[in-house]
């Protein structure tokens, strides 16, 4: 495979370049003594990713835009590969904006990862688990934000209009941590928890989705979900659907075009939220659903009174 640009255990400084490669990716850093400086480059139309760093390589990557590349605009690869990827801009790529995968850590802050194929940034694997602090993810294909069996933290993101969700958490192995991120105006849910997922998602507005604020699906499905805001969604502002469980506890569901809260064929925990101004019931659920509940949930204004407890679902 030939890399435009290849550095192996090196920690030189790369800057103002252009790096393009018919067969590899644009710059490639591997090896653990590897931590260069990479600033400004333009990464376009690569093979495969615009920048890559694999085994074990650490190292800054900053201002540089990677765009319309065959795979990620910047990949972290491997265990004890940790980079620090700051204000990139990634557009446009076949897969990802920035992908972490097989282990990797580091921090991607500050970066805008749109209108890529498919997620604007993806962390999978076991025993991945990056920090995801204030990047702008908007107009990707797939999901903003995706965690696939994979850990770590997403805090004050924002992920908008995306095709998909704007947050996404799959996989019995999946367990990150949500906070503080903005989620509006996505053709799905604003965050989603499925096939087995588990993690918390604290203090996240998620507001006028086209589903709802916060869907819950699938049997093992578990989160924790605590003071989000969840105004002005298409359907519910939080919803548990087929065997989910987990927690909702002090959030606010406000105003969305069904229900505050819609529980179907799932057992949560509900205590203390604040279900206001929906325009069907403040909670809705069924037979099959057995939720509990700790402190008082609070109802006012809701069209149709507080709750609905004897629900029939078509879906």
């Amino acid at each position: 495979m030939a890399d435009a640009i290849e550095l192996f255990d090196s920690s030189i400084a790369i800057e103002n370049c252009r790096a393009q490669s018919e067969a590899g990716a644009g710059i490639l850093i591997s090896g653990t003594k590897s931590a260069p400086t990479l600033l400004r480059n333009q990464c376009r139309q690569n093979k495969q990713g615009g920048i890559s760093f694999e085994h074990g390589a650490r190292g800054k990557a900053e201002n540089n835009v990677c765009e319309e590349n065959q795979y990620a605009g910047i990949m972290a690869r491997g265990t004890g590969t940790s980079p620090e990827l700051v204000n990139n801009q990634c557009r446009g790529n076949e897969l990802t904006g920035i992908l972490f995968k097989q282990g990797a850590q580091g921090k991607a802050e500050s970066n805008v990862c749109e209108q890529n194929k498919q997620d604007g940034i993806l962390v999978s694997d076991s025993g991945t688990s990056p920090e995801l602090v204030n990047n702008q993810c908007s107009g990707n294909e797939h999901f903003g934000i995706e965690f696939y069996d994979a850990h770590g933290r997403a805090e004050r993101n924002a992920s908008e209009q995306n095709h998909w969700s704007g947050i996404a958490v799959s996989g019995s192995d999946a367990a990150p941590e949500l906070a503080s991120n903005q989620c509006r105006n996505n053709e799905v849910d604003g965050i989603l928890f499925q096939n087995g997922a588990h993690g918390k998602a604290e203090r996240n507005v998620c507001e006028r989705n086209k589903d709802s604020g916060i869907s819950v699906i699938g049997s093992g499905a578990a989160p924790e979900l605590t003071n989000n805001q969840c105004r002005s969604n298409a359907y519910a502002g939080i919803y548990f659907e087929s065997g989910s469980n987990g927690k909702a506890e002090s959030n606010l569901c406000e105003g969305n075009a069904t229900s505050g809260i819609i529980i179907n064929a799932s057992s949560p925990y509900l205590s203390a939220n604040r279900l206001l101004d929906n325009a069907h019931y403040g909670l809705v659920y069924g037979k099959s659903s057995k939720p509990t509940f700790g402190a008082k949930n609070a109802f006012a204004g809701n069209g149709k009174g507080n709750a609905l407890t004897n629900a029939t679902f078509t879906n």
